[in-house]
Formats: C-alpha cells, sequence, structure tokens
C-alpha cells in the first residue's frame, strides 16, 4: 500500500540526538503516552499487513493485524517517523519504529549515521552500551544494544542505521528489559522484513503545502553548531539567539517559523545584529550545565529563546513568539547590551539609505533624527514604518496619507495601501483593514506585493469570516506562488495548530501593559528585606499594578490568538492575588482590591458559563475553580466576603470541578496529546492539582457550601493512592494501571510534596510525621529550585525542578511548615522564606516563571509571608 503522511500537526525530533529523543518519551514527564496520531490509511488497507512508503522509500511487515500503524512527518526538516505497537501492552512501552531523514547526498548520510552511533554510545544514562551490527535489508547495517531506567523500569532497546538514496534509516525496536526476550523473536522478524523500495515523490496539493509550509524560517542564516555561533558572533560583534523548542508527544505547530521567523523586521534584524542558532537536547554549550547562566537539563520541556554572548553566558530569556513581543525583546536587548554593535555600517550611506540601514539594524533612535519631517513618498512611509515598530498607530497614518500625497508612482500606491491594511491590523482594527486590503487583486494586480496582500487578505477574513474564506484565499496563493515567501507562510498558517482549532492568529499589537510585564526583569540584589517591608511592598506591587476590571495581569496573554476568551490563568492569578490580600485587609486599598477581584471572577465566570466549551491540550479550569473557591471560601470566614455573594458561583465551580474529575477520583490539566482525541482525555490524575482542588473543596464545606461527599472522598483516596513510603508523592497516577512502577526519584518530586502531605492531613488521612519527613526533601533539595528561578524553560533542572511552580511550593510549603509544633517551624520557615526572597525582582514583584510573571508571584510570596509570620 501507499501510505499517505499526515495532514496534521507535526511532532519535531532532532534528527541529530534521535536516539536519546525517542528514549525521551520514556523519561519525560508525560512518559509513556501515545505522542503519534492514528494513520490516515482507509480500514480496509489497516488490515494490510505489509506498511509501504513510496513517498520514504520502504516496506515493514506487521507480525499480525493487532499490531497497531502510526506515522507523522515534520515539516521543518522532513523527519518521517513510522511506528507499530502490539495491541497487548500499554502504549509507547513495546514499540517498534522507523524514522526517515533525507540528508543532501550519501556521504553525508554516512557520516552523520557515524556520528549518531558515537554520541549514542557515549550516553551516560545507558546502563549497557554494546555495538552490534544487524542483517537487515540484505546488508549489514550498523547500529547497538542499549539500556536504560526510567520511572523504576529497565529497557531494553536495539535500534540499527541505514543509508540509502541521501536518507538515514533508524530502525529501533524497545522493550522493558524484564520481557525483551519473549518479544525477540517477533522484533527480529519485523527487522528482517524491512526492505527498500523505490521513491516516488508524493506532488499532491498537501504534500506541497507542508513542503512550501517548511520553507518558513529559511531566510535566516541558522549556524549548525554552537563553536560557529560563538565563533560567528565573536567576529562579528554580535550576540547569539538560541532557539529551543522541546515539547515532545505534543502535536504543536512551530508558531517561530511561521510568525518572527517569518517577519520582515525581524528577519532583517537578525541579519544584521545576531547569529540565529536552534538548539536541541543533547548538544554542548557553555550555557547547558547546571550552575551555569542557564542550565538545560535532559528533561527541559517547552519553548524558549535565549541570547547569548559569545562565551555563552544569557543575556536575555523570552518566552513568546508573538511578533510584537518578540521584536521589543530583540531591540530592548541589543540597547542593553551595545558592545555588541554588530558589523561596521557599509560606507556611503546617507539620507533615506542610512534611515533604512538603521531600522534595519534596530536603531531606532538613529533612524529617528534621520527622519524628522521627510517630504518624499519613500521618506513618509520608512517614518510610517519606524512609527509603526513603536506602536503609533495614529501617527503612522498620518505619514501614509501625505505620502500618498506626494504620488511616488504606481508601485509606491501599492505599497502604501499594504502598508494602511497592515497597520490597522496592528491597530485592532480588522474591519477597517480588510475594507482598506480587499479592493489589491483589482487595483493593483500586477504589483510585486500581490502575494502579500493576498496573505493578508485571507488572515483578516480568517479573524472576521472563519476558517472557510480564509482557506480558500490561502489555497490559492499557495498554488499560484509557490516560490513567495507569503506564499510559505501561508502553507504554515494552514498548517497551523491555530487554524485547525479554527483560532485566528492575533493581528492587533499586544497592549502595552503586558508588553511592559514580559521584562527584562531583574532580580533583587543585595540584603534581603526583613518579613515584613517585603510584604509590604509586595501588597504596594499589587495594588498600584491592579487593572481597571480587578483582573491583574498573565504575561502569556500576550500570545493569545484572537479568540477574545482570555487567558485560562488570569482569573486563577486574580483570585490568587485576592485572597493574598484578604490578611491585609485592613491596610489602606486592600480592601477595595479584594472587592474588585471578586467582581472580575464573578463576571469571568458568567462569561464562561455562556460560551462554548472547547477542549484543547490542557485544561485549567479545574485548577481556577479551585483557587477562586479558596479566594471566596477565606474571604467568607475573614467576613470579608458576603457568602450571598459569592455562593451561587461557589456552587457552580464545585459542579465544574466534579464534572471534571477523573475515573481514580483526581484531576488533571492535561487532556490530550492528539486533539483528534479530545473527547477522550488521558486517564490520569495529577498529584498537586489533586491537592488543590481536594483542600478547595474541603474549604468550601467548612465556608458553608455544599460539597458532596463521594467528591471529597475519591479524591483523597485518589491522593493518598499517589504518596510513596519515601515522603514523595507521583507526579501522575495512570488508573488503567495503578499497580505499575513507581517514580520513587526525590529530587525532582521534593517540591510537591509538603503541599500533598498537608492537604491530606487536612482531608484526615495524613500525620505531621510524614509531613516533617516530606519538608525534609524540600530541605535537601531547595538550593535545585532556586536555581530555576526566572527560566522561561520548564523543567530544566537536572532531575525536571521546573520554574513554573516554584511560586505555588513555596506557599504550600509555608502552610505545611505551620503544621508542625511551633518551635520546630523556625527550622523550616527561615530557609524557606530565604527561598521565596530570593525570587524578589526589583519592582516588588516576584518571579519564578516569567510565562506566569511577578503578580502571581507576588501573591503567592504575601500567601507565604502570612503563613511564616507566627514562626518569628
Amino acid at each position: 500500500m501507499i501510505s499517505r503522511p499526515l495532514s496534521g500537526v507535526r511532532v519535531p525530533i532532532d534528527f541529530r540526538s534521535i536516539t536519546p529523543v525517542a528514549l525521551s518519551l520514556l523519561c519525560l514527564v508525560f512518559s509513556l503516552l501515545d505522542p503519534f496520531p492514528r494513520s490516515a490509511a482507509a480500514a480496509d488497507e489497516e488490515e494490510e499487513r505489509i506498511y509501504s512508503s513510496s513517498t520514504h522509500g520502504f516496506a515493514i511487515e506487521r507480525p499480525d493485524e493487532s499490531w497497531t500503524v502510526k506515522e507523522t512527518e515534520n515539516p521543518a526538516d522532513g523527519l518521517f517517523t513510522f511506528v507499530m505497537e502490539p495491541s497487548d501492552a500499554d502504549t509507547g512501552m513495546v514499540q517498534v519504529t522507523v524514522r526517515v531523514k533525507p540528508l543532501d547526498q550519501e556521504a553525508t548520510a554516512k557520516a552523520v549515521r557515524d556520528n549518531l552511533l558515537e554520541t549514542t554510545v557515549n550516553k551516560p544514562e545507558y546502563t549497557r552500551k554494546e555495538k552490534k551490527p544487524y542483517k537487515i535489508a540484505g546488508r549489514t547495517a550498523p547500529g547497538m544494544v542499549v539500556e536504560m531506567k526510567a520511572y523504576g523500569r529497565d529497557f531494553r532497546i536495539n535500534l540499527a542505521y541505514l543509508v540509502e538514496a541521501g536518507r538515514i534509516y533508524n530502525i529501533q525496536c524497545h522493550a522493558p528489559a524484564a520481557e525483551f526476550a519473549k518479544r525477540a523473536k517477533v522484533f527480529k522478524k519485523i527487522f528482517a522484513s524491512f526492505r527498500f523500495i523505490e521513491i516516488k515523490e508524493d506532488d499532491s496539493p498537501e504534500r506541497r503545502i507542508r513542503k512550501m509550509a517548511a520553507r518558513c524560517g529559511s531566510e535566516i542564516a541558522w549556524v549548525a553548531t554552537w563553536d560557529e555561533a560563538a565563533a560567528l558572533a565573536r567576529k562579528e560583534k554580535k550576540l547569539v539567539l538560541v532557539v529551543f523548542r522541546s515539547l515532545s508527544g505534543f502535536e504543536i505547530s512551530d508558531a517561530a517559523s511561521s510568525g518572527p521567523f517569518m517577519d520582515p523586521d525581524i528577519v532583517a534584524l537578525l541579519e544584521e545584529r545576531f547569529v540565529a542558532y536552534r538548539f536541541s537536547k543533547g548538544m554542548e554549550a557553555p550555557f547547558v550545565p547546571q550552575g551555569s547562566s542557564y542550565g538545560i537539563g535532559p528533561l527541559s520541556f517547552g519553548t524558549t529563546f535565549l541570547l547569548a554572548t559569545p562565551e555563552g553566558e544569557i543575556v536575555g530569556d523570552t518566552f513568546s513568539a508573538e511578533t510584537t513581543a518578540f521584536h521589543d525583546f530583540l531591540v530592548e536587548h541589543l540597547a542593553r547590551n551595545p558592545e555588541f554593535r554588530g558589523p561596521p555600517r557599509p560606507g556611503g550611506l546617507k539620507g533615506l539609505d542610512l534611515a533604512e540601514f538603521y531600522l534595519r539594524r534596530g536603531d531606532l533612535d538613529k533612524a529617528a533624527k534621520l527622519l524628522d519631517e521627510p517630504d518624499s513618498a519613500r521618506g513618509l512611509r520608512l517614518e510610517a514604518s519606524l512609527l509603526r515598530r513603536l506602536k503609533k498607530g495614529d501617527e503612522a497614518l498620518t505619514r501614509l496619507e501625505k505620502a500618498r500625497q506626494a504620488d511616488g508612482g504606481e508601485e509606491a500606491a501599492a505599497a502604501i495601501a499594504l502598508d494602511e491594511a497592515v497597520l490597522l491590523a496592528r491597530m485592532g482594527k480588522p474591519e477597517k483593514a480588510l475594507k482598506r486590503i480587499e479592493p489589491f487583486p483589482a487595483e493593483h494586480k500586477d504589483s510585486a506585493l500581490f502575494p502579500e496582500a493576498l496573505f493578508w487578505i485571507g488572515a483578516l477574513n480568517l479573524r472576521l469570516e472563519g476558517k472557510e474564506k480564509a482557506e480558500e484565499v490561502w489555497t490559492a496563493l499557495v498554488l499560484s506562488h509557490p516560490e513567495n515567501r507569503w506564499a510559505w507562510k501561508a502553507a504554515a498558517s494552514l498548517e497551523s495548530t491555530t487554524f485547525k482549532l479554527g483560532l485566528s492568529e492575533r493581528l492587533a499589537w499586544p497592549p502595552e501593559e503586558i508588553l511592559a510585564v514580559l521584562g527584562p526583569h531583574e532580580f533583587e540584589k543585595g540584603k534581603a528585606p526583613r518579613l515584613e517591608q517585603a510584604a509590604n511592598d509586595a501588597i504596594a506591587f499589587l495594588l498600584r499594578t491592579q487593572r481597571p476590571d480587578g483582573s491583574w495581569i498573565c504575561p502569556s496573554e500576550v500570545g493569545l490568538p484572537d479568540s477574545g476568551e482570555g487567558s485560562p490563568f488570569t482569573a486563577a492569578i486574580t483570585a490568587i492575588c485576592g485572597q493574598s490580600l484578604l490578611s491585609f485587609h485592613e491596610k489602606a486599598g486592600c480592601a477595595e482590591a479584594v472587592d474588585r477581584a471578586v467582581d472580575y471572577i464573578l463576571a469571568a465566570w458568567e462569561k464562561y458559563q455562556s460560551r462554548e466549551k472547547k477542549v484543547y491540550f490542557m485544561d485549567y479550569t479545574v485548577y481556577t475553580m479551585s483557587y477562586a473557591l479558596r479566594f471566596f471560601s477565606a474571604g467568607i470566614e475573614a467576613g470579608w466576603i458576603e457568602r450571598e455573594k459569592v455562593a451561587v458561583a461557589m456552587s457552580g465551580f464545585v459542579e465544574e470541578i466534579r464534572s471534571k474529575q477523573r475515573s481514580g477520583g483526581g484531576w488533571s490539566y492535561l487532556m490530550t496529546l492528539d486533539l483528534d482525541k479530545a473527547d477522550r482525555p488521558i486517564n490520569q490524575s495529577i498529584s498537586f492539582i489533586t491537592a488543590v482542588a481536594l483542600i478547595a473543596l474541603i474549604e468550601t464545606r467548612e465556608a458553608g457550601i455544599e460539597v458532596p461527599e463521594k467528591m471529597i472522598a475519591e479524591a483523597t483516596g485518589c491522593l493518598e493512592r499517589m504518596r510513596n513510603d519515601d515522603g514523595t508523592f507521583e507526579y501522575m497516577l495512570y488508573h488503567d494501571r495503578e499497580g505499575g512502577p513507581r517514580n520513587t526519584a526525590v529530587p525532582g518530586a521534593a517540591g510537591r510534596g509538603p503541599f500533598c502531605a498537608h492537604v491530606l492531613l487536612r482531608a484526615g488521612r495524613g500525620d505531621v510525621e510524614f509531613i516533617r519527613k516530606t519538608l525534609d526533601h524540600f530541605m535537601e533539595y531547595r538550593h535545585t529550585y532556586a536555581r530555576e528561578h526566572g527560566k522561561t524553560l520548564m523543567h530544566a533542572g537536572l532531575h525536571g525542578q521546573g520554574s513554573h511552580y516554584l511560586m505555588f511550593d513555596y506557599a504550600n510549603t509555608a502552610a505545611a511548615i505551620r503544621t508542625l509544633p511551633k518551635k520546630e517551624r523556625k527550622k523550616y520557615g527561615k530557609p524557606l522564606l530565604d527561598q521565596v526572597l530570593g525570587a524578589r525582582t526589583e519592582d516588588g514583584g516576584y518571579i519564578d516563571n516569567p510565562m506566569i510573571g511577578p503578580h502571581y508571584g507576588a501573591g503567592m510570596a504575601l500567601i507565604a509571608f502570612r503563613h511564616l509570620e507566627s514562626d518569628r
């Protein structure tokens, strides 16, 4: 049969470290989950035992019909992955995979293959490393046997490499070591069935679109190694932009390649002032080791953009691929690091040519001096371009109107029309933008800007009218202008996760208040303040930064699509900040801030009830509603919130949380790794999400709101089953295999332990001695958490410690300390206070992860301070 590559979202895999990445499915936080979508082959084809792909040049035989077949393709680098596994094993535990990576020529492919073998055999995580050749496809294939331990189980992996027609083929099988022997015969049979077939290029429209999408970002001169990046940056006096993306298992398109790396301003700025380097786990660089200027551990997860000096010191870190925020990030750090000025300017430039040069370089102040009251169409357009970068939309529109009157010719008129439409879109006026750009195809059909105009017509139609019209326009663009960069971007847009969800990429500039919160944030240096002063500063910070609608900012709002739904974290952060101020209600301004926070959450609840519920990869509503319940319950208990005002909403929160309870009694924010399976959530619970929901329900019941006893009982049982004898709690519990191996690694679990143990005590199933054990673990490993402060990247610690939950852990550990006899509290409280103050920024906020922001951090810090206050 001819296998048709999937048209769904891709999973990016770095072939340079293919074996570690393939095996990372066994050791990531989301390990042993199905990372690949089902094959799109027809039902009658799935019954055939021979799988063949003329596109990728191989065939392989399934042992019998019970083995399922799955495939995926990464358009960014052409990597194709085929997976088959037996139905009698849990997903991911027993697999045979074939990965195909095309390279420029046969010799290059062989060199890469040999390097892969050497890299794999030198990996320290493998307990057994034995080179072994295999007889495959009528030839001897170099390969090896490796073993590794993951989550309490030993796994064995057999792998081999073949080179054919300028492609590398990696064939491998893995299974738990204890059962590998009984699988060996069938593995051998599968390996023996592998054969090469004639390659026939798939030239279908779907594949052409994917190949065009893969060209996004190709205008940037990416370097291959850190040594090359450092040498070039040193020679040209540039910073290195390090792009790291590791979302193993999640089917999410690469927003950076089709977003900032296709934005003309950013492409030009990177060419002039930066060296661009894509970094993946397994590569070497000075910022990788723990204790360096950053630290990227083997379980690192997420997307981050780092700015590094040629010596490897990280001087900038951001999470946002939104083009406005990304451009601001680059320009801001150029200003902060003036020694990296880039190559000298070319000689002979003057006037508007020099102004345009400075715009490309991000030297906006210099460009502004040269663009003082220009009178030509070109000069006015350049000044409008400067004003657009500064987000001064009305002034830019005025310059464009003057440019039109200056009459620069037909092509200038087309450019001005396009500039105006884009500017109106950026100003949040999509209707006016579409009205301005729609006549373009008729009025300027011969313009070189025609493809760009078509792209924007599609984007604006998606924003205003939905997918159907946008798909029609973009498909016409990609088929008619395959060599044009705007057709590549249109193709990537059609392939994007955002588009498949029916959402629109953000067109408008994010509000300045959100851009300001993105940083950079400077951690406070010098002697830490006393607890009372730190609390007063945090209160002042929250009072001056609360928005008029009563909410506090979640920085990840910056990248939200134009859906109008808002960030799922904004209400949670508002509840946390509101709860933190309850304890200081007597201080000026706190009571009013609490009232506004209550009103915001009630209004957000009304909107939530009225809109269509969509299931994506994650669902954080349990977290949000749990903290809303905790806020309202604490307010009722303190006498600052009227029960009658919030009782109906609280009952609604309880019912919503009940509807999301998993079969094992707990809760999780992880819904699916494959949007095609969104209606069938993965049947697992996460310990700290279960704990926060459980304590919220207990506190709600204590506040006089009815809570079903069954909910509390089942949640308590689930959390109790997650407890390990060594004083740790499982990260996740898979309810269809609860009797499986346990993860007893303490370093990565030490942060959540005190909170989970405390909640069990509140539920009547724990004891202080176990809390004491968890606190001892926390104190032993707390220094490894402090290293994560401020990182965008998640789980970047050596044992998966993550910045994104540190303030949560600190606040809840402080509450756990309060359960101890008073004479014991200082032993734990003083080190914890130092930990909290280590996350304090110069403006009085607190940062663990920049995506969650300083307001959340300040709220959690205040909660910790209140619990620690009595220990002094």
